[in-house]
């Protein structure tokens, strides 16, 4: 494996580094199984505002939307100065609660018990090998699967 440095000419920390899961093709069938509720889900329930992992949106147009009614509401006050503040968390799928996930899919019917024991399952068989050494990440999700 080959690590590209994207934060060129700064050497990287051992906390830029993370693997992308490379799983069987027998995996990315079991997962197309679950896609399609999760897209659906996406679409039709979740807020207008939710615009990450929803066809045809983009992350950044709640971005442009802040920034125009920012500049519209806010423009002619010019007593009170006002900031904006763009926050993205920094290896987000690196820090979700699986527990947490598999009790909300349950909770809010988006998946059935059965699907959510094959989440479970794919997610916690991972394993990472480096040289002879072998790992079993049970934090976060993996990037590369759904």
């Amino acid at each position: 494996m080959v690590c590209l440095n994207k934060n060129h000419p700064k050497t990287p920390e051992y906390g830029d580094y993370r693997p992308i899961v490379v799983t069987s093709y027998v995996i990315k069938l079991l997962e197309l199984s679950l896609l399609e509720k999760l897209q659906n889900y996406n679409e039709s329930k979740m807020t207008t505002k939710q615009l990450g992992f929803v066809k045809r949106q983009e992350t950044k147009g709640n971005l442009l939307k802040l920034s125009y009614n920012y500049h519209i509401k806010f423009k002619s006050s010019k007593k009170n100065k006002r900031y904006l503040l763009y926050l993205d968390l920094s290896s987000a799928y690196d820090r979700v609660n699986r527990s947490k996930l598999y009790e909300i899919l349950e909770r809010k019917k988006i998946m059935d018990k059965n699907e959510i024991n094959l989440l479970k399952a794919i997610h916690n068989n991972i394993q990472i090998k480096i040289g002879e050494e072998i790992t079993c990440p049970m934090l976060g999700l993996p990037q590369g699967l759904i």
